[in-house]
C-alpha cells in the first residue's frame, strides 16, 4: 500500500489543479477558450437576439472560472466610462409623449436628422426593422392601388399618398442623406421560416449584391491565419439561423454611411453576459457587432479581422496609428464594465425629439439607441447586476476598444495559474508539515492572500488569470494535510504510548506527546540519574519453590515496584531476573530527576515492608532488597537491531549505579547514593555519610551515603546518624581508637545499625594487619561487584 507522506499529498493534490487548468488549456490551444462558443443556440424568442453559449468544460469549473472573473471584475480599480459614449433611452416616458411602440419608422427618420443637426459622431440602433412598415391604412391603399393599377395617373396620386403614411419612406431618406454614420441593428434566430434576406440576394445581380453587402457590415480579413484547419474554424457560423436583418428596402436606401451590425448577447449558462460576440460568421462573410461598428465610425476607421501573430483580433487604423482589440478565438470581447446599471450617460429619446436637450450633448458623440421601457425593457445581466440595460453591454464594449482598457484572457491566464498552483501547494504544503496548525493556518491565509492580490494586479492592467483554483488548492492542501497530519500523529502518539505505556507513568507519556522534541531517540548524551534494585537471596529462596509459584510472587513483586518507579516520573529500563534497572531524565528532560529517584527508593524500601508482612502471613517467606543510584552523564537512546530494540541507559556511570547496589552486602545497607547525587538532593532527604571507595573497575575513589527515609518536611538528622558521620571521619583521617569508639557509641544509639558493625570490624582487620595509620588513605578498595 502506498504510504502517504508530505510530498506525495502536495504532489498528488498540485497534479490535480494543474490538470484541471489543463484540460481547459489543450482545449483553448487546439480549438480556443474551452469556455467560449462551441455552437451559438437560439433561444425560443425569435426577435431577442439572445444566443447562449455552450460550453462543454467540466460544469463545476466553469462555474469557478466564471466567478473568479466576476470576483477580479467586482475588486477592479475604479474607472469612468469613456466620456464620448451617450446613451438615448426610449423609456416610458418617451412612450407616453410619441404615442404606441413600436414608433412609427417616421420618428426614428427624424431622430436621424437630428443627430446630423447635432454633429454626432455615430448612431447605433440597438433594436432592427426586419419588415417593412404596416398599418390598417396602409393596407387599403395598396389594395386600391392594384385595383387601378391601369390607372397611372390615381396611382401616382395613391403611391405618393402611401409614401407619406410610409414611416419606411422618411426612414430611408434619412438613411440616404445621412451625413453621420448610422449601424442599424441586426440579430439571428432559430425560428423556421422564409429567409427573405438570403432569397433576395440568391436572386440579385452583382450590382444588387454589392450594395447589400456593402451595407450590412462587413469586417476586412486582413492577414488572417489561425491555428484551426480554417480562418475561421471558431468563429461562431449563424449560416443555420434565421437571418433578422433591417428589410431590404431599408439597406438599399442607406449611402456608405449606412453599416448594419449585429447585437447578440451571447451569455453564459448563468445567463450574466460577460463576452459578447464581435465579429461572427455569416455566408462566409464576417460580420462586425454594433459595438465594433460604432467605435470604428468613432475612430474614422475600418475595422479589420487580424489573426497573424496566432492571436484574433480587431484593429482599427487612424491617421496611421493603430488600435488593437483582443479577441477570444471564437470572436468575442471580454467586456470590462464599470459597475451596475446607467453607468453611462443617458438621455430621454423623446427629449431628442423635441429640442429638450442642449445639442451639445451630442458632439462629435458615440450615440447609442436602446429600449429601457417597462415589458420591452431590454434586460441583461453582468458581474455587479442582474437588471442590466442591454444596450449598455454595447456601450461597455465601445468603451472599452476607445479608452483600451480591455481584457486578455491567452495562454498567460494557464502559465500564471500552474505557477501560482505549484506556489499555494508548495508554500502551504511546508507550512503543514512543518510548523504547528497555530503558524500553518496564518501562512495559508497569506498565500491565498497574495495570489488574490497578484491576480487583481494583472486584472487591473487587461490581463485574466485564475485565482480561485490556485486559492483552493491551497485551501485543498491545507486541509488534506492537516488531515493526514491528524492521523499520522494519531498513529504516532499510539505507537510512542504503547512503546512507552510500559516504561514511563502516563504523566510523563502525555508530556511526551504533547511536545514531540522532547523526545529523541538513538544515543544521546545526557545528565541522568540511574538506579538498580536487586532482591537478596532470592536464589536460594527460589531453589525451593515451585517455579509457577515463584513467577506469581515475581510478578507481584515487580507490579508494586515498577509502579512506583513510574508514579515518580522514571523510566523502566529493564527486569533482570530478580533485578530492576530505571532512570529519571529521559526521554523527558526532568530537572528534579535525582530527587525523584531517591524519593522511589524510600517507597520501594516502605513497600518492601508491607509485602514482607503480607508475604510472611500467607507464604511464611519474608525478602530484602539493595539499591543502588548514582547520577552523572550518560548516554540514552534506542539500541538494538532494526526488528526488535529497547530505550536503554549506556556508558560508566550506569556501570557505577549498578556497582553501588553490589556494595550493599558490604556495608548491610539497602539503598546507597553516590555523591553526585547526594549533591543534588533537596535537604527533604536524611542521608549518611558512609565511606569513601574505589569500586572494581573504576580508579577514582568516590564518596557513597546511605539513603535512609523521606520527608515532606525539612527535618534534621538524628543523633546516632551524626555521632556515625563523625566516626567515619575519625576513620578516614586514621584515628582508628577514636573511631572505634565512636562507631561503639554509634551502637548504643541504634543498636541495629549494622554498618556500624562493619566498620568495627574492619578497623580490628587493619591493626590486625599491622596497617600503618600514617599510610592510611581513608578508601577502602573493593575487589568484588
Amino acid at each position: 500500500m502506498l504510504k502517504l507522506t508530505p510530498f506525495r499529498i502536495v504532489a498528488f493534490l498540485t497534479l490535480v489543479f494543474s490538470a484541471l487548468l489543463f484540460s481547459e488549456h489543450l482545449t483553448y490551444t487546439l480549438m480556443g477558450d474551452n469556455h467560449e462558443i462551441r455552437s451559438l443556440q437560439a433561444m425560443s424568442s425569435s426577435d431577442s437576439g439572445d444566443i447562449r453559449i455552450s460550453s462543454d468544460s467540466i460544469p463545476l469549473l466553469s462555474w469557478i472560472l466564471r466567478n473568479d472573473y466576476d470576483l477580479h471584475m467586482r475588486r477592479q480599480q475604479e474607472s469612468k466610462p469613456h466620456p464620448d459614449v451617450l446613451i438615448v433611452d426610449i423609456s416610458e416616458k418617451s412612450i407616453r409623449e410619441i404615442g404606441q411602440f413600436p414608433f412609427s419608422r417616421r420618428v426614428y427618420g427624424e431622430f436621424i436628422e437630428r443627430m446630423n443637426e447635432y454633429s454626432a459622431s455615430s448612431v447605433a440602433f440597438d433594436l432592427t426593422f426586419p419588415e417593412a412598415e404596416g398599418g390598417e391604412a396602409l393596407t387599403v391603399l395598396r389594395q386600391i392601388q392594384n385595383e387601378t393599377k391601369d390607372n397611372s395617373a390615381v396611382n401616382n396620386i395613391i403611391e405618393q399618398k402611401i409614401l407619406e403614411k410610409s414611416g419606411d419612406y422618411y426612414l430611408a431618406k434619412a438613411l440616404k442623406e445621412t451625413k453621420v454614420p448610422i449601424i442599424l441593428g441586426a440579430t439571428f434566430s432559430d425560428l423556421v421560416g422564409e429567409d427573405a434576406f438570403s432569397k433576395v440576394l440568391s436572386n440579385a445581380d452583382n450590382s444588387l449584391k454589392k450594395e447589400i453587402e456593402q451595407s450590412i457590415g462587413l469586417v476586412n480579413k486582413s492577414s488572417l491565419r489561425r491555428v484551426q484547419v480554417s480562418d475561421m474554424a471558431a468563429i461562431p457560423d449563424m449560416e443555420t439561423h434565421f437571418p433578422v436583418f433591417p428589410h431590404l428596402e431599408l439597406l438599399r436606401a442607406g449611402n456608405k454611411n449606412v453599416k448594419t451590425g449585429f447585437f447578440i448577447a451571447a451569455p453564459d449558462d448563468d445567463s450574466v453576459i460577460r463576452r459578447p460576440p464581435s465579429v461572427i460568421s455569416y455566408k462566409g462573410n464576417i460580420l462586425g457587432s454594433l459595438a465594433v461598428w460604432s467605435a470604428a465610425n468613432y475612430l474614422g476607421s475600418n475595422p479589420e479581422l487580424n489573426g497573424e501573430d496566432g492571436s484574433l483580433k480587431i484593429r482599427y487604423e487612424k491617421n496611421g496609428q493603430y488600435t488593437y482589440t483582443p479577441l477570444t478565438p471564437y470572436g468575442s470581447s471580454y467586456a470590462r464594465y464599470y459597475g451596475k446599471e446607467r453607468t453611462f450617460p443617458y438621455v430621454e429619446f423623446s427629449d431628442v425629439l423635441s429640442r429638450r436637450v442642449d445639442p451639445k450633448t451630442f458632439h462629435n458623440k458615440v450615440i447609442l439607441l436602446g429600449v429601457t421601457a417597462s415589458g420591452l425593457k431590454d434586460i441583461r445581466a453582468n458581474p455587479f447586476s442582474k437588471d442590466f440595460p442591454g444596450v449598455e453591454v454595447h456601450a461597455t464594449i465601445i468603451s472599452n476598444i476607445l479608452k483600451n482598457e480591455f481584457l486578455e484572457k491567452d495562454h498567460r491566464f494557464y502559465f500564471i495559474g500552474y505557477a501560482f498552483v505549484l506556489f499555494a501547494s508548495a508554500i502551504v504544503g511546508a507550512a503543514v508539515f512543518f510548523l504547528q496548525p497555530a503558524w500553518s493556518i496564518p501562512v495559508a491565509l497569506l498565500v491565498i492572500a497574495a495570489i488574490q492580490y497578484l491576480c487583481q494586479y494583472f486584472f487591473d492592467r487587461g490581463i485574466v488569470v485564475p485565482s480561485i483554483i490556485p486559492s483552493i488548492s491551497a485551501i485543498s492542501v491545507m486541509f488534506f494535510g492537516t488531515l493526514v497530519r491528524y492521523f499520522s500523529e494519531a498513529k504516532e502518539k499510539k505507537v510512542i504510548r504503547n512503546a512507552f505505556s510500559r516504561y514511563v507513568s502516563n504523566d510523563v507519556i502525555n508530556e511526551i506527546l504533547k511536545d514531540h522534541s522532547k523526545l529523541r531517540l538513538g544515543g544521546q548524551k545526557k545528565v541522568l540519574t540511574v538506579m538498580f534494585c536487586d532482591l537478596v537471596g532470592f536464589t536460594k529462596l527460589s531453589e525451593r519453590m515451585d517455579a509457577t509459584f515463584l513467577t506469581q510472587l515475581l510478578n507481584e513483586y515487580f507490579t508494586r515496584m515498577t509502579a512506583i518507579v513510574l508514579a515518580n516520573g522514571g523510566t523502566l529500563d529493564k527486569y533482570m531476573g530478580d533485578a530492576i534497572m530505571s532512570f529519571w531524565g529521559a526521554p523527558l528532560d526532568i530537572p528534579n530527576h535525582a530527587h525523584l529517584a531517591c524519593k522511589a527508593a524510600t517507597e520501594m524500601v516502605a513497600e518492601l515492608e508491607k509485602i514482607n508482612r503480607e508475604w510472611k502471613e500467607k507464604h511464611g517467606i519474608e525478602i530484602d532488597l539493595r539499591i543502588g543510584i548514582h547520577t552523572g552523564e550518560m548516554s540514552v537512546g534506542n539500541l538494538g537491531s532494526e526488528q526488535v530494540f529497547s530505550y536503554t541507559v549506556l556508558g560508566d556511570n550506569v556501570n557505577l549505579a549498578s556497582r553501588l547496589e553490589g556494595v550493599n552486602n558490604v556495608y548491610k545497607t539497602r539503598v546507597l547514593i553516590s555523591e553526585e547525587t547526594q549533591n543534588c538532593l533537596e535537604n527533604k532527604f536524611i542521608t549518611r555519610h558512609m565511606d569513601c571507595v574505589q569500586v572494581k573497575g573504576k580508579e577514582e575513589s568516590i564518596n557513597i551515603y546511605e539513603l535512609l527515609r523521606y520527608s515532606e518536611t525539612a527535618i534534621e538528622k538524628d543523633e546516632w546518624i551524626r555521632t556515625f558521620e563523625e566516626a567515619v571521619r575519625l576513620y578516614a583521617i586514621g584515628s582508628w581508637d577514636e573511631a572505634k569508639a565512636t562507631f561503639g557509641l554509634t551502637l548504643k544509639l541504634n543498636e541495629r545499625d549494622d554498618a556500624s558493625k562493619v566498620f568495627i570490624e574492619r578497623i580490628q582487620e587493619l591493626e590486625a594487619q599491622n596497617q600503618e595509620a600514617a599510610k592510611w588513605d581513608g578508601v577502602w578498595r573493593l575487589n568484588t561487584k
